[in-house]
């Protein structure tokens, strides 16, 4: 009797600390499966940034494009207030006109930009010149529309400025915008040097063998 109650209370202390051990493995898997999980998110991030950098390097005048693009769009969604703002005050000098000549050169950029760097070939001095001049042209146009605009409103006493205020944070915003664009492609030969000191090689894991090759049987 004796003896098969010394029995019973082993089995009954035993138990538990099976059941322990196998719920403390099963959380140190889960939490290794986590970190493996979360460790290839990070490595997938990491390669996709190096990649985008090794592109940047052949093609840095991906940036000054895509700001560009950026540009044009935000100001064709502009149109719909700058067309609200004459319709209503049609007595403003040359709005439409500027509008006119803005729209189209935020589009004519574009192909320009392209054009100016063609693939696999040095980039075009003309293309880049005409890029220029049509920035400026872009500029002159904001500043003509935001003056007259101004002056306008100034001069008569309207009693509604409906799209005023919107117009002319939209004016200031997209020569702001244009700005950015002309001091981002002026200095593409400089980040150009500084992107391509960035170091983008690819470790890989070499294998050491420390055992020595036996050749004896080599004729």
């Amino acid at each position: 009797m004796a003896d098969n109650q010394i029995v019973e209370n082993s089995n009954e202390t035993i138990a538990p600390e099976t059941e322990n051990a196998e719920l403390a493995v099963t959380a140190d898997s889960s939490v290794a499966e986590n970190s493996k999980k979360s460790g290839k998110f990070v490595a997938g991030v990491k390669e996709w940034f190096r990649k985008l950098i090794v592109k940047l390097k052949r093609k840095t005048q991906l940036i000054p494009l895509a700001l560009t693009l950026i540009t044009s769009f935000v100001f064709l969604c502009m149109i719909g207030t700058f067309s609200q703002l004459i319709q209503i005050n049609s007595g403003i000098s040359s709005l439409g006109i500027c509008m006119f000549v803005s729209t189209l050169a935020s589009i004519l950029v574009l192909p320009l930009f392209l054009n100016a760097f063609p693939k696999n070939k040095k980039p075009v001095i003309a293309f880049i010149v005409a890029v220029f001049v049509v920035f400026a042209l872009i500029i002159a146009m904001d500043v003509i529309f935001l003056v007259n605009m101004q002056t306008f409103f100034a001069k008569h006493d309207v009693s509604s400025k409906a799209f005023y205020n919107e117009s002319q944070t939209s004016l200031i915003v997209h020569i702001v915008l244009v700005g950015i664009c002309v001091l981002s492609f002026a200095f593409l030969p400089l980040y150009k040097k500084a992107i391509n000191k960035i170091n983008t090689k690819k470790v890989v894991s070499s294998n050491d063998f420390s055992d020595e090759i036996d050749t004896s049987a080599e004729v």
